[in-house]
């Protein structure tokens, strides 16, 4: 069994230190970090640390909004997670996991940020309109 840290940032101008010291603190062996928008579904180091899972191993993510900015694509990366069997945590969400019960709140939470990312978008096309 392997503890997998999965770090991301939208730009190329930010860092990922913040992440990787957070992920290598809660005990990751190993990190896949990638500098690419999360509303990109198939981002390199992501398909290379699902295509390396085990079972047994563990993806952890500092916050799910690290990991996908969309519903489908967090139940899709989940299932192939759990598919792998392999399982999913969070740092910030520690009831946002791969069990039925963490499924479902993911699920939710997954809704409600792919909403909020709707609401950035609209309220940046609004702003460039004016």
């Amino acid at each position: 069994m392997s503890l997998i840290g999965y770090t991301r940032v939208s730009t190329q101008d930010q860092t990922l230190d913040a992440q990787a010291g957070a992920l290598r603190a809660a005990g990751a062996e190993i990190l896949y970090t990638e500098k690419i928008s999360g509303a990109v579904r198939h981002r390199p180091e992501l398909d290379a640390l699902l295509a390396a899972l085990h079972p047994g191993d563990v993806v952890l993510v500092t916050r799910l909004d690290r990991f996908a900015r969309s519903t489908l694509d967090m139940l899709t990366l989940a299932e192939a997670i759990t598919a792998r069997g392999a399982a999913f945590r969070s740092l910030a969400e520690p009831w946002a996991d791969t069990t039925p019960h963490g499924r479902m709140i993911v699920t939710v939470l997954a809704g409600v940020a792919e909403f909020e990312r709707s609401l950035i978008r609209e309220r940046t096309s609004e702003g460039r309109r004016r």
